[in-house]
Order: C-alpha cells, then structure tokens, then sequence
C-alpha cells in the first residue's frame, strides 16, 4: 500500500482559496508527512504541482518517499479540483513506487488522519487489489475526496475520464467526478468498501483558512451515522 499525498504549495489564481501563502502551506505539509513517516510504515509518493520542491527537507527517508513536482496548476479558473485530477494523472504516468505496488491511498497532503491505521488494517484484511473505498453521499452523487483508496486501473478506466466536466466555478467538483467514477466501477461489478469508522483529520482546511474540529459529539454522531450506513449500504 503506498499513501499518495496531493499538495500544492504555492496556488496562484486558483479560486475558491483561502490560504495561499506559500511558506505556511509548505509547513503545513512536512507536517503531515513527518506524521505518516510515524504513524505508518508506507512507501510514500508526494505530487506537488507548483513546481516547489521540498525534498531536500526528508533526505533522509528518500528510500521512502518519491517526491514529484511539476509546473502545473495552470487551469486555476477551474478549482483546485481540476489541479487535483491532473495530480492525479501526474501520479500515475511517472511514480516508479506505482510501478510495485498498483493500490494507493490518497489523502489531501495537507491533512493528518488521525485514525489512517484502523483504516489501513481494515481495507488489507478485507480486500483484494481491484477493490476501492471510497465514501459515497448524497445517494452516491457526491464523496468525500479527502482520503480515499483506489489502484492505478480505477484512475484509468473510471477516473480520468470525468476530467473534463470539473469546474468548480460551475458548481461540478472533484468530488462529483470521483462519486461518478465509484459508480461505475461498481456497476462493473468492482467492490466498493466502507469506511469501517468515520475518517477523523487534523489540518487547516484551505478554501476557508480554518481548522478542522473533532468535537467528541461530532464523533459520536459520524460513528452513529456509519454504522446505520454499513446496515443499510447496498451497491447500486
């Protein structure tokens, strides 16, 4: 399992930003990764696509993390949805940790979760190769993008193909694509497993600049909320 981590350092004119400046998005991510190096013991890929390169700061652990940065971010009227997509293909033509090992789990590279090793332990235990998680909403018309797990022939065959209806400013998010990819994939007869416990973040969350907050009732409502959702989940 390899953990695939977006970032973007320095966005320009990418709608729909808040917290834009450089030099604390560029902590906010070498903490997160300094946080999985701990947390897991994953082969990491970080995809960044300003074109601002932190991997001088993790020398040390450069059998574990590949770090691949580009000069993208180039269609910021869209959203940083459209960014995420191309980080997305990014990812998979040029990760020589994909070329090993074809299943991911994607996080925001921003955020930490909290609970990534339940998460992790219950999709290995319960899956095969070709199997997805992705949390699905509102029917299956939305999912949360934040953290989802997926292998490199979904991106290809399910994803991508979604690519060109993001727009953010039209109100179709990254988030609609991937809902629309598990669909299809499911339809196809692929498994599409549940979360088995609300994913639970730390991070500044970048469209408003503010911080993500675990409150113990919110967790027990998203708990409550998950369980009633893995009696009554039915792919369709």
């Amino acid at each position: 399992m390899i953990l695939f981590l977006t970032g973007t350092i320095q966005p320009i004119g990418v709608i729909k930003t808040s917290l834009t400046d450089p030099i604390i998005r560029e902590k906010h991510y070498c903490d997160a990764i300094n946080f999985y190096l701990k947390a897991t013991k994953c082969k990491i890929v970080f995809v960044e696509n300003s074109n601002w390169s932190i991997a001088h700061k993790f020398e040390e652990f450069k059998n574990r993390i590949e770090f691949l940065t580009y000069d993208g971010n180039k269609n910021g009227s869209k959203g940083k949805g459209f960014g995420e997509m191309e980080i997305c293909e990014y990812f998979i033509k040029n990760s020589q940790f994909l070329v090993m090992d074809k299943v991911f789990m994607k996080i925001t590279g921003r955020y930490k979760l909290i609970n990534i090793h339940r998460i992790l332990t219950y999709y290995l235990k319960r899956s095969t190769e070709n199997d997805t998680m992705i949390d699905l909403k509102n029917k299956g018309l939305y999912s949360d993008s934040r953290c989802f797990i997926s292998n490199s022939e979904f991106l290809s065959r399910f994803l991508f193909p979604q690519k060109k209806l993001i727009d953010d400013s039209k109100g179709y998010y990254f988030e609609h694509a991937l809902a629309t990819a598990a669909k299809k994939s499911i339809n196809e007869g692929q498994m599409n497993l549940l979360f088995p416990a609300p994913p639970i973040y730390k991070g500044i969350y970048a469209t408003d600049n503010i911080a993500y907050s675990s409150s113990w009732l919110r967790s027990v409502l998203k708990h409550i909320y998950y369980k009633i959702k893995s009696i009554y989940y039915v792919h369709s």
